[in-house]
């Protein structure tokens, strides 16, 4: 009889020594998170208010000078692509008073600047940029968005 107590005894500190280390694994986060080394594509919109008609191109710059240029494309800032071929850093998109940036960053601070026609400045902002992650990102770094910035034409 006294053999048949052990074995529960035996049986019964198994089942909780199981359940311990279940529910320890729980509280040290489990399995690590892999991330993969996935560039992701970060967006940034301007709103123009004002009449845009005569507006020629919007520019963005960073906190380190890295600029789109026309048509969203600058070709002296380039980060090289899979084939060896330089890449825009910034592209832009949109016409009349909505401009969408693209960016492989996310920079804390950017310079917006809007040309007319004959290149001179209509407008321009600095300001700061508050970036959100887009859908369930928080574990891995994924693409965000920023609200969009507003820019007032003289």
């Amino acid at each position: 009889m006294s053999s048949r107590i052990d074995h529960s005894r035996i049986g019964l500190t198994a089942l909780v020594g199981v359940f311990v280390v279940i529910m320890l694994s729980g509280c040290t986060g489990g399995a690590a998170t892999v991330c993969s080394a996935v560039g992701y594509i970060s967006t940034l919109s301007v709103e123009l208010t004002g009449d845009a008609t005569q507006i020629q191109e919007v520019r963005i710059c960073d906190g380190d000078g890295a600029c789109s240029g026309l048509d969203g494309v600058d070709p002296t800032v380039t980060s090289p692509g899979p084939s060896g071929d330089d890449i825009p850093l910034y592209t832009a998109g949109g016409s009349g008073n909505s401009r969408t940036f693209k960016m492989p960053n996310e920079p804390e601070r950017v310079s917006i600047t809007a040309y007319s026609a004959d290149g001179s400045i209509a407008a321009e902002v600095t300001t700061d940029v508050v970036w959100e992650d887009v859908g369930d990102t928080t574990d891995c770094k994924g693409p965000a968005k920023a609200d969009p910035i507003t820019v007032p034409l003289t």
